[in-house]
């Protein structure tokens, strides 16, 4: 846990790597001391076909889900510290925004099979 969705536009990926967005996010979410390595899992989706309500084309926006149980604090330290890397690390983004969701800590499942 978290789960990071990085949602991008065509035009991001011309100006970046999409490997680097995905790594970023990572070493963020690692930096903010919330999680550990092995927790963070980041994909991305790309979109050819979108509007902005500002007219921005090279985008960013990171869903990251959490389970419940963070204080508010931590919540805004971790999007802070999400959207600090990204908007240093690629300054032709001209948009990034980053959603924190809490996800329902008592009835989140997971299965992990051995290797």
């Amino acid at each position: 846990m978290p789960h990071c969705v990085i949602e991008y536009s065509a035009q991001a990926a011309d100006c970046y790597p999409v490997a680097d967005l995905i790594e970023a996010a990572q070493l963020a979410m690692i930096g903010s001391g919330l999680f550990g390595g092995d927790d963070v899992k980041t994909r991305s989706v790309r979109y050819d076909d979108f509007v902005t309500g500002n007219g921005a084309e090279a985008f960013a926006h990171l869903t990251i889900r959490i389970l419940s149980g963070r204080t508010q604090q931590q919540r805004i330290a971790l999007s802070e510290c999400v959207v600090g890397r990204l908007s240093e690390q690629f300054p032709e983004l001209e948009e990034i925004t980053v959603e924190i969701r809490e996800m329902e800590r008592e009835s989140y499942r997971k299965v992990q099979r051995p290797r």
